[in-house]
C-alpha cells in the first residue's frame, strides 16, 4: 500500500525510484518512509526513542505555556533541531512512525489498523503516528529508507534544520 502526499513533496519521484530504494533494502520491514535531500521533515510524524520519542507539538505547547518560554524558541528545539540532514548511504533507520511524505507500507502490516487523530487517553496526534504504533503494537518493523528521497517542503522546515546527525543520537 502506497500513502502518499499530493500537494508537492512527491512531485520529482517516480516508480522506479522507489521500486529500487525498496529493493536495495534486504532487512524484513513492514514500512519504508521516505528522506529528503535538505532535511527529514516530518517531526509531527515521527516516533523515535531518541531522536523524537513524543509528539512535538505536544512540547512546544508545554513550553509556551510557562512566562520565559518562547514559541519561536519552543518550535526550533523541537522541530528545526531534529530535522536532521540524513545522508542518502546512512542505513536505514527503525522507527516507530514516520512518514516524510511518502510511506509504503505491506499489506499484511495494515490489516486491521487505523488512521487515527487521537491517543488512546484522548489527545490529539498525528494521524500517521495512530496508524504506524498500531503496526508495530502488531510487532511490525517500520524503517526511515535513506535512500527514499522526496522534496521537503519548504513550509515545513524550520530554524535549525538540516544539521548532521548528532554523533550522540544513534539512529
Amino acid at each position: 500500500m502506497l500513502v502518499m502526499d499530493l500537494d508537492g513533496p512527491n512531485q520529482q519521484l517516480n516508480a522506479e525510484q522507489v521500486v529500487r530504494a525498496i529493493e536495495g533494502f534486504s532487512g524484513p520491514w513492514d514500512g519504508l518512509f521516505a528522506n529528503q535531500a535538505e532535511a527529514y521533515y516530518d517531526i509531527f510524524a515521527l516516533r523515535h526513542d531518541a531522536w523524537c520519542p513524543d509528539c512535538c507539538l505536544q512540547r512546544i505547547e508545554a513550553a509556551a505555556r510557562f512566562p520565559f518560554a518562547r514559541k519561536r524558541a519552543a518550535r526550533k528545539k523541537y522541530i528545526g533541531d531534529r530535522q536532521f540532514k540524513i545522508p542518502v548511504d546512512h542505513p536505514p533507520i527503525a522507527v516507530r512512525s514516520a512518514f516524510g511524505g511518502l510511506g509504503v507500507y505491506k499489506a499484511d502490516a495494515v490489516r486491521n489498523c487505523w488512521y487515527s487523530i487521537k491517543t488512546v487517553g484522548g489527545s490529539k496526534i498525528c494521524e500517521h503516528v495512530g496508524l504506524n504504533e498500531a503496526i508495530c503494537a502488531k510487532g511490525g518493523s517500520l524503517f526511515i529508507l535513506p535512500s527514499l528521497i522526496n522534496l521537503a517542503p519548504l513550509e515545513h522546515l524550520r530554524a535549525g534544520s538540516g544539521q548532521p546527525i548528532p554523533a550522540s543520537l544513534r539512529l
